[in-house]
């Protein structure tokens, strides 16, 4: 899991490319379908549109608004559920 912070999303689809480059060098795999961007930030209201989306591998990593990791799930909010 890629645990980073970024200020615009610009700077989330270049962490992407970094991401496919360093998967291809070291012949990784990763899948998509279990990877997710979530926008985590202190005002209320819709998360920021992604347009065009993150790419990885050439599909659209989905918008979510939680995810779940070795248990627990992590959302927007941070509320840490159970």
């Amino acid at each position: 899991m890629l645990h980073a912070l970024f200020n615009s999303a610009d700077a989330i689809r270049a962490a992407a490319v970094h991401l496919e480059a360093w998967a291809a060098k070291w012949q990784m795999s990763y899948g998509v379908a279990k990877c997710g961007v979530m926008c985590i930030r202190a005002k209320a209201g819709p998360p920021p549109a992604l347009d065009p989306p993150v790419l990885l591998h050439e599909q659209a990593a989905p918008f979510v608004s939680e995810y779940r990791y070795l248990g627990a799930i992590i959302d927007d909010k941070l509320s840490f559920k159970p």
